[in-house]
Order: structure tokens, then C-alpha cells, then sequence
């Protein structure tokens, strides 16, 4: 699940959140908080609109 996600338009530098994945597993324990953070300065150009994500899911565009 995605929380706390940057909104469209936003700039962004260097190690910046840009949204958190609450994480859940299978081993019956509680669920973990990923921040994802940028690697580039840019502007946040899209946002997906779902707010599940599976691996290799498109969560939001940054143009450098």
C-alpha cells in the first residue's frame, strides 16, 4: 500500500521522501514502513492513481 506520497508538481532534491509502502508479509508478523526516497533533483511530472503497488509498478514520474 502507498502512504504519504509527494504531490504532482512537486520538486524534489536528493534523498527526499517521495512516498512510503506499507509493506505486508507472510510470516504473521505486523506490517513495515518503506520510505522510497529520490535519486535525482527534478519535478514530480505523474502520479499513478492506485494506492496498491506490486513489484515493478509505476508510482510516480520525476523529469531531471
Amino acid at each position: 500500500m502507498i502512504q504519504s506520497r509527494i504531490e504532482l508538481g512537486s520538486l524534489v532534491k536528493v534523498g527526499e521522501r517521495l512516498y512510503q509502502i506499507l509493506s505486508f508479509n507472510k510470516e504473521s508478523q505486523l506490517p513495515i514502513v518503506i520510505d522510497v526516497c529520490t535519486q535525482h533533483d527534478g519535478l514530480v511530472y505523474d502520479v499513478a492513481t492506485n494506492q496498491s503497488v506490486n513489484e515493478s509498478d509505476f508510482v510516480l514520474g520525476i523529469v531531471t
